[in-house]
C-alpha cells in the first residue's frame, strides 16, 4: 500500500503542478426552429424499373432533407 501511494505521488504532482486557466461559460438563448418535415417517400411496386425510378427519387429526398436539417442546425449554432 505505501508503495502505491509512493508511485501515485509524482503522478498527483504533475496534474496538480500548474493549474488551468478557466474558460468563461455562455448561456444561449434556447434555440427557436422547427424540425423539417419527412418527405413523401417514394414506393416501388417490386419491378426492377420501379425500384430504380424510387431509389432515384428518394435519394433527392434524402439530399434535400439532409440539407433542411444542416440549415436548422446551423440556426441554432
Amino acid at each position: 500500500m505505501k508503495l502505491l501511494r509512493m508511485a501515485a505521488l509524482p503522478l498527483v504532482l504533475i496534474g496538480c503542478a500548474e493549474p488551468k486557466p478557466c474558460e468563461p461559460i455562455t448561456i444561449t438563448k434556447k434555440c427557436e426552429t422547427k424540425m423539417p418535415a419527412d418527405p413523401k417517400w417514394s414506393q416501388h411496386d417490386g419491378s426492377d424499373a420501379s425500384w430504380l425510378k424510387a431509389e432515384l427519387e428518394n435519394s433527392a429526398k434524402k439530399d434535400g432533407l439532409i440539407y433542411d436539417l444542416k440549415a436548422a442546425l446551423e440556426k441554432c449554432l
